[in-house]
């Protein structure tokens, strides 16, 4: 996966970068469909951290996730949870449209 982290207005960029790859790549390796995942992490001028995640899929549209809050971390978490639904939803959809049951006539 092809990972691009950008961080805004943080004072420790670096760390915060790191930081991010490292939870990202943890929660998004288990896809192997996922190709790319473009990430960023803006300080607002509130003190506020807002952080969006896109991720470019095989064969589908981009699924994107973005979330605001006061902790970076959770902030982060709640858009991983939120990609990792969609991933989840996008997986049933696309490799496990076999094991479906069908509702007898």
């Amino acid at each position: 996966m092809e990972l691009n982290i950008i961080v805004k207005n943080h004072r420790d960029a670096e760390s915060t970068r790191e930081f991010m790859r490292d939870e990202i790549s943890q929660n998004f390796s288990k896809y192997s469909f996922i190709t790319k995942c473009k990430a960023t992490s803006t300080k607002l001028s509130n003190g506020d951290f807002e952080i969006q995640i896109e991720v470019s899929v095989k064969n589908g549209s981009p699924l994107f996730a973005s979330s605001e809050g006061q902790l970076e971390s959770r902030v982060l978490n709640t858009v991983i949870n939120k990609i990792n639904r969609q991933a989840s939803k996008y997986k049933d959809r696309n490799y496990h449209s076999s094991s479906r049951k069908i509702a007898p006539n």
